[in-house]
């Protein structure tokens, strides 16, 4: 699962990998989710995003961690 931004139309996309929510449990998809949506709003506030205190202060509200379980290799 990742989050894409394009700075040229400020569009904000999800790729969700279907191996996540097969072999994984219904709650820490959730967790993923979570965890995407707060780089989706960093994005939209500043243009980037990264793991960092922006980051972190969300962590806690959407009850979701700082850092997100590998499950595959990235492509």
């Amino acid at each position: 699962m990742a989050t894409f931004y394009d700075p040229t139309t400020a569009e904000i996309a999800f790729a969700l990998a279907r191996k996540i929510y097969e072999y994984h449990r219904k709650e820490y998809f959730s967790e993923t989710v979570r965890h995407e949506l707060i780089h989706a709003w960093q994005y939209h506030e500043f243009g980037e995003a990264d793991h960092g205190a922006t980051f972190a202060r969300w962590t806690d509200a959407l009850d979701t961690t700082q850092h997100c379980k590998r499950f595959t290799s990235p492509n």
